[in-house]
């Protein structure tokens, strides 16, 4: 079944809406918020388990800044749809640079792309 969107709306493939996000290496000393596959409810679709570590004890994948407002998807394992949208709670946070990629929701609706994420029956090809 084929719905017409609004006219205002522009179909595009999923992945026009990722972003490459910013790298950083935590200072030793500093405290951060690391968020990986693991941290993300795939019920909820929510953040529900990030991890506070400081810059020493990070590993190495951690160095991926999100931002309020992104969406975080699993590339790991696509079809479990470990999908979550990054709220106003998670501040100067790191992701594992190898098994999230974050769409840039800044250009679009961010709580409707994460919506149409979470409602998918998993990601499969679409990635």
């Amino acid at each position: 079944m084929s719905v017409a969107l609004p006219s205002s709306w522009t179909e595009a493939p999923i992945g026009t809406l990722c972003v490459n996000t910013e790298q950083v290496t935590p200072d030793a000393e500093a405290e951060f918020i690391y968020v990986d596959i693991a941290s993300v409810d795939r019920e909820t679709k929510k953040i529900t388990s990030p991890q506070r570590m400081l810059g020493k004890d990070a590993p190495s994948r951690a160095r991926k800044l999100i931002k309020t407002g992104d969406t975080i998807v699993s590339t790991t394992r696509p079809n479990l749809n470990a999908v979550a949208l990054v709220d106003q709670t998670l501040v100067w946070c790191l992701k594992s640079k190898h098994q999230i990629m974050v769409l840039a929701a800044r250009a679009t609706d961010a709580k409707m792309v994460s919506a149409l994420l979470c409602h998918t029956n998993g990601l499969g090809s679409s990635l």
